[in-house]
């Protein structure tokens, strides 16, 4: 008796995906409108092995496509469709009148029900929010369309859609400015800054671009782009929605003063909070479900005009005095608002049953919380004044956000600054222009670079101002994720050979901030960074000028070394200082080497990129051998045992 044969497309790749033309005519949808619907809803093309329509093809798994049928966005879709062929008709035939009726009655979507859909919970929305915080950003620093300039399209980013995602920015800034000790690290680059936040344990990371003329490349793809800022527009303001009024205990949205904006005022001037004891009781309806309505043409609506401002909280009074007792009050009411909701959950979910948390996680958040309040009491009761060649928006929200009591900057009108130049109360003065240039010079005050703020933030710990001071060569830079890589890396090693796990070469400069730290009297500069002692004049009056100093100065110029060539040597010197004895026989063989090339490092991160090469000429097939064999590999190294191989049997044989 012969086996009957199964039918073709009931079994194997064939029943599991679905080439995207025949999702197209299954969901009889625009190709436009499937790529905006799928990204919305978070669906995205999948790579099977058995490419059964060729591997030219563009496959979707059958299950997501038959979710997207039911989803109510495709109607409203359709209907917006039918909207623009009724627009673009009355505008070919002339009937202008009509063509403004029709704009007037524009169908109008919400993206709630995809917020909570994809997001159950708050820390899962907290957790994407990188990228929504990135493309908000870049897009409230785009140029808008003009004359002259390459700016984007008026059609998919007109002047209220922009207007908007720097509302948004300004109102994430100015969380973190109400709430100090959330911003945990922050780099600057030749592209922008890059910042880390922890809220609710969760890490957030993002990139703001410097304020230039943004150009958009001819090469992107704005429709797709449009698309992600939609979704990322309404993520963004339901997370704000819940930080304000959870968190923080105030009004959402903020108010704008348009007065202080148009005199030039900075965004603590500007805006205006008042708590939620102020405005009465809120249903809590309005606390978790708020519209997120996607209309283009009332997107700027929340930025009005500020009308009466009894009982506001205002944030410009910093300079007063009243700026830390309203910053206080602020506090005062969410802590409030955490305890009742803590208590409301505790009545909800209490369980005699419940076991305390394990130890490490209670030292991890003991350890969090104590670092959140070294970072928040930072510049506690310092005050700063910021000149207007440095980045004063970023210095303002950074200073802020670590507990500084005022920021003053220079500005049009005096009136919006909360300090003037010739304030006595000013500690720090910020400038990146010669020290001769600087007005009202006094000697009760520190002149210092805007890189000593990024390091002191990024050491938690307040830096020595004189290798910062206006007119000296800066040291590195030095990124803050770098230690973790370094420590991750010393891991790593001490599990493959536990000799080499000191073998880890780390710049001089942070070994020397080490050191600082410790509350060491006197550090010596190392010699590596001598070239720090030098001041900038010297060094900017010209090339010959410079080349006959280092002539004359051989012991400079022997510094004027690569300093990844001389951190070994560093690190030997401050070894050797720490300890009293002579003996140097742990230290490894390679720090007393002049090249880089040769640590642990070096040679692993070459292996790697070798290796990398040679399995990129491998097929698919034998790729996924070769990734199962390092699999085995590194199982076999944690656990100490080797596993059995096992063959996996041939489909069809």
């Amino acid at each position: 008796m012969v086996a009957e044969r199964n039918k073709k497309g009931t079994s194997g790749a064939a029943a599991t995906y679905v080439t995207r033309a025949k999702a197209l005519r299954m969901l009889q949808l625009s190709l436009s409108d499937f790529r905006r619907l799928c990204i919305l809803k978070g669906k995205f093309p999948r790579d099977p092995r058995n490419k059964f329509e060729g591997p030219r093809r563009t496959y979707y798994l059958k299950k997501d496509i038959q979710f997207l049928a039911h989803e109510p966005l495709i109607n409203k879709f359709r209907e917006l469709a039918a909207f623009r062929r009724r627009y673009r008709r009355a505008l070919a035939r002339g009937e202008f009148s009509q063509a403004a009726l029709a704009a007037r009655s524009s169908p109008v979507y919400s993206l709630e029900h995809l917020i909570r859909e994809r997001y159950p919970s708050f820390t899962d929305a907290l957790a994407e929010l990188d990228d929504a915080l990135t493309m908000v950003h870049t897009f409230a620093e785009i140029s808008r369309p003009g004359d002259g300039r390459r700016g984007v399209s008026r059609g998919l980013f007109p002047p209220a859609r922009l207007e908007n995602c720097a509302r948004l920015a300004r109102e994430w800034q100015l969380f973190l400015m109400l709430r100090p000790g959330h911003l945990r690290r922050l780099f600057a680059s030749v592209r922008g800054f890059y910042f880390e936040a922890q809220i609710e344990g969760v890490r957030i990371l993002w990139s703001q671009p410097h304020r230039f003329v943004q150009y958009v490349p001819p090469s992107v793809d704005l429709k797709v782009m449009s698309t992600f800022l939609e979704f990322h527009e309404a993520l963004l303001h339901f997370v704000l929605l819940r930080l304000y009024r959870r968190v923080l205990g105030v009004e959402y949205p903020p108010r704008v003063d348009r007065n202080a904006e148009s005199r030039g005022a900075l965004l603590r001037e500007m805006m205006e909070v008042r708590t939620l004891a102020q405005l009465g009781p809120i249903p809590e309806s309005n606390c978790i479900d708020v519209p997120l309505s996607v209309s283009r043409s009332n997107r700027d609506s929340t930025d009005s005009n500020m009308h009466d401002s009894t009982g506001a909280l205002r944030l410009a009074s910093a300079g007063t005095g009243t700026g830390a007792a309203a910053s206080q009050q602020v506090q005062n009411g969410t802590d409030v608002d955490e305890e009742a909701l803590e208590t409301v959950s505790n009545q909800g979910t209490h369980s005699p049953e419940t076991t305390a948390p394990p130890p490490s996680l209670v030292d991890g958040l003991a350890q969090t919380d104590h670092s959140r309040d070294t970072l928040a009491n930072l510049f506690r009761g310092l005050y700063f004044y910021v000149h207007r060649e440095t980045p004063v928006h970023i210095l303002e929200m950074v200073l802020y956000a670590c507990g500084a009591e005022a920021v003053g900057y220079e500005s049009p009108c005096t009136s919006t600054s909360p300090l003037t130049i010739d304030d006595d109360r000013i500690h720090y003065v910020i400038a990146d222009r010669p020290l001769e240039m600087l007005p009202s010079r006094r000697l009760d005050r520190e002149y210092i670079q805007p890189q000593w703020v990024f390091d002191s933030i990024n050491e938690a710990f307040r830096l020595p101002t004189w290798l910062y001071r206006v007119g000296r060569r800066l040291p590195p830079h030095l990124s803050p994720w770098e230690s973790e890589l370094e420590e991750e890396t010393r891991q790593r090693l001490q599990h493959t050979d536990a000799a080499s796990s000191a073998e880890v070469q780390r710049p001089a400069y942070r070994l020397y901030l080490e050191r600082v730290k410790t509350g060491a009297t006197s550090v010596p500069l190392p010699k590596e960074l001598a070239w720090l002692e030098e001041p900038q004049a010297s060094v900017a009056s010209g090339s010959d000028s410079h080349t006959n100093h280092l002539q004359t100065n051989p012991e400079i110029a022997a510094s004027q070394r690569p300093l990844d060539a001389v951190d070994s040597d560093h690190e030997a010197t401050l070894d050797a200082a720490d300890s009293d004895s002579d003996d140097d026989g742990d230290v490894p063989e390679y720090t007393k080497s002049k090249h880089a090339g040769t640590t642990p490092i070096a040679v692993e991160k070459k292996l790697a990129e070798q290796r990398h090469r040679q399995r990129m000429l491998l097929s698919r097939r034998k790729q996924r051998l070769y990734d199962e064999l390092v699999a085995r590999q590194l199982q076999e190294q944690k656990t100490g045992t080797s596993a059995a191989l096992v063959k996996r049997p041939r489909h069809g044989r």
